[in-house]
């Protein structure tokens, strides 16, 4: 009961200082910020939905499947071992209330070891860290994610930005291969 009431008296001030925060920014950034909050709001409920579909269904039995989802388009990564797995994931996805895209890269191969899932996530945490560290981004404009050495970029960029996040991940220590899913920003001068 301790715990309960510290988490909550901890989420109370975290909402606060939010409030607080949020209403000392300009109109244009909380419309923004708070844009992006249901985005990512959005994003999580979308992948929850999926989740709960493909645990509750017998097919899915033996696989390792991961859902991303980044501004309503959700990237199917992992492993099973039966097409029908593999299909109904991308239609249960594809069905999901809010999705509008769904980019299936599930492989048919047994699940990935502890060894290289761990190995994965290094690789995500290097990449994240240069792009925090180094590019002309907000990190928060772009998803990595990284199955069986496969690097996968997902966001809303520029052509420059874009460029900078493949470099980044192309030399990486373990990046197999980099692939794009990309919305591209033009800015124009008018």
């Amino acid at each position: 009961m301790q715990r309960l009431i510290s988490y909550g008296l901890l989420i109370a001030g975290f909402l606060l200082l939010y409030g607080c925060i949020s209403a000392s920014m300009t109109g244009a950034s909380a419309v923004y910020d708070r844009y992006r909050l249901e985005n990512k709001w959005t994003d999580h409920t979308i992948v929850l939905q999926i989740k709960q579909k493909i645990q509750n269904d017998s097919v899915f039995i033996g696989s390792d499947l991961d859902i991303s989802s980044f501004n309503q388009r959700v990237l199917l990564t992992g492993q099973t071992t039966s097409k029908t797995a593999r299909q109904k994931a991308a239609r249960i996805a594809a069905t999901t209330a809010q999705v509008k895209h769904v980019y299936n890269f599930i492989e048919l191969l047994p699940p990935l070891s502890s060894e290289r899932i761990m190995n994965d996530a290094w690789i995500t945490t290097q990449i994240k860290s240069t792009i925090i560290a180094k590019a002309e981004m907000d990190p928060e404009q772009i998803k990595i994610v990284t199955e069986d050495g496969v690097v996968y970029l997902m966001g809303t960029l520029t052509h420059q930005q874009a460029k900078q996040a493949v470099y980044i991940a192309q030399y990486t220590p373990g990046v197999k291969r980099v692939v794009k899913i990309f919305r591209y920003i033009v800015l124009t001068n008018k």
